[in-house]
């Protein structure tokens, strides 16, 4: 099917309900993974499908109301940085920005790219409150942007589905806990992977080119 293809409102809602459980999954493999408090406990983190211009598509219903609302910006600000011809699967890309996320430094967003057949179709992402992120431990006192912690602009934590080791260096040399921290990074990391996978396998049943017939 081409990405005009028409679908009426029963086929629609089913194919949404979908995207919906791909969120959902995304959203239990962080829970099942992750684990600090704030994270596994509080569940201070939310995830969401999105198309290929960063609409949002569907999120998980237990995600954070504000990460809803912020993801769309994460992924639009993505393809202004990163052209879509410079992307590949196993690409993954990361900020903290207060804002672009959701207005303090501990809440990481981490966006993958979605490929079909060659083609980027869309993202997978999620935002959550991370245990730590260097800085003061009395954020109520701090006097200048440099206490709250480390400020990662958007930038690649994965290329072609490789570390980029100067980012996970920068999460080892300058937040306590990195073991917790890192351990909870590559949570969010696999919850994009297995979304990914996800739209790759209802793309092939539906015989769908792309997300367009569903934005």
């Amino acid at each position: 099917m081409t990405n005009t293809t028409q679908f009426d409102p029963v086929s629609l809602e089913i194919m949404w309900s979908r995207m919906l459980n791909v969120a959902e999954e995304m959203w239990s493999t962080i829970l099942r993974t992750a684990v600090s408090t704030i994270i596994a406990s509080a569940n201070d983190f939310g995830c969401e499908v999105l198309d290929a211009e960063g609409r949002s598509l569907a999120h998980a219903y237990r995600s954070m109301p504000v990460f809803n609302m912020t993801m769309p910006n994460v992924a639009k600000e993505i393809l202004k940085k990163y052209p879509i011809e410079s992307m590949h699967p196993g690409d993954v890309y990361m900020t903290n920005d207060p804002w672009m996320c959701a207005g303090h430094l501990p809440d990481i967003a981490i966006v993958s790219p979605v490929f079909h057949q060659g083609r980027f179709v869309g993202f997978v992402g999620n935002i959550a409150n991370t245990s730590d992120i260097g800085g003061s431990l009395d954020t109520k006192r701090v006097t200048d942007s440099y206490e709250e912690g480390i400020f990662f602009p958007l930038c690649k934590l994965y290329d072609k589905g490789e570390p980029v080791e100067l980012a996970f260096d920068m999460f080892r040399w300058n937040v306590r806990g990195p073991d917790m921290v890192l351990t909870d990074i590559e949570a969010q990391v696999a919850a994009n992977q297995v979304g990914a996978r996800r739209i790759q396998d209802f793309l092939d049943e539906y015989q769908l080119e792309d997300l367009s017939a569903l934005s």
